[in-house]
């Protein structure tokens, strides 16, 4: 299985591509999860095969959502923190 490497992503306008194959859109600039804590997330824990072939039924966040929740909401409460809204206990 290959794993990602950081040379062969390419970012067009807010979509993430690996090797011409779409990763991910980064639709909005304010949004929690910027693209590279995504990216750095998906070189550490997943493989290209692994990822793209759940990609053709899952959505891209939900991915890596999906396989390291403490990340992912370690992003979101940094967020909020950041925009003035504490997470509810």
């Amino acid at each position: 299985m290959e794993r990602f490497q950081k040379s062969n992503f390419t970012c067009n306008h807010g979509w993430l591509a690996y090797d011409g194959k779409f990763i991910a859109r980064f639709k909005y600039r304010w949004a929690p999860l910027t693209m590279v804590q995504f990216r750095t997330e998906l070189i550490k824990n997943h493989t290209v095969e692994d990822y793209l072939k759940r990609l053709e039924t899952s959505s891209p966040v939900g991915i890596l959502r999906g396989d390291n929740p403490v990340w992912y909401d370690g992003i979101m409460t940094a967020y909020q923190m950041k925009i003035g809204r504490l997470p509810n206990s």
